[in-house]
């Protein structure tokens, strides 16, 4: 999809610039391995998403082609080759997490054991992220694993500290555990009571039901 591409372009983008510091860009062959996912040539990101699956087969397949396509464009956009990005080739591991929440748990793990970044994530039941905010880095110190997705469903990757939705979600994350929580939307405050059919309460022009 295009605007899937434009979407995960702006995400790896933001990865790359986060490297700069991370990985130190030279053109010299001595760069060093300075984090997990970054060697002296490579940087290695993952995109998790829900391809194969008997409910929709194929249905996040424009995710992981899109963040390819990307590593592709920056792998070929300097000469010499895959040294465009800190002087080294971007790498990527999709990981299909199959609309399973099961798969999307264990595709967070094998990301935080090889990958600096996770991005344009489009796991539908992604609903734990424990081991996405204690990954460790590689001094062992549990900093996390950047997460960039393109899709957030669930309220723990919504709220995750170390995920930053493309979309952002407009749960107030504070709220997250209270009955009701409170939503933004549109430069309105509301607030929800988590009852099917019952009106939101305003403080602004937001009506809505639920």
């Amino acid at each position: 999809m295009r605007s899937a591409g434009l979407i995960l372009t702006v995400g790896v983008a933001v990865v790359g610039s986060a490297l700069g510091a991370a990985a130190q860009s030279t053109d010299s062959p001595s760069a060093e391995t300075t984090e997990v996912g970054v060697t002296s040539k490579e940087i290695r990101i993952a995109v998790i998403a829900d391809v194969d699956n008997a409910a929709v087969p194929g249905l996040f397949v424009g995710v992981p082609n899109a963040v390819k396509g990307f590593a592709k464009y920056i792998n070929n956009s300097c000469r010499p080759k895959n040294t465009c990005l800190a002087g080294r080739k971007v790498v990527v591991d999709f990981i299909d997490s199959h609309l399973s929440n099961t798969d999307a748990r264990n595709a967070v793990i094998t990301a935080c054991s090889r990958d600096f970044a996770i991005v344009g994530t489009a796991a539908l039941f992604l609903n734990n992220v424990d081991d996405m905010v204690a990954c460790e880095d590689m001094s062992g110190a549990p900093t996390g694993i950047p997460d960039l997705p393109a899709l957030t469903t669930e309220v723990a990757q919504q709220c995750s500290p170390v995920s930053y939705p493309i979309n952002p979600s407009q749960l107030d994350c504070t709220t997250k555990d209270e009955h009701p929580q409170t939503w933004r939307v549109n430069r309105a405050r509301c607030v929800i009571t988590c009852e099917r059919g019952a009106r939101i309460s305003t403080e602004s022009s937001c009506t809505a039901t639920t």
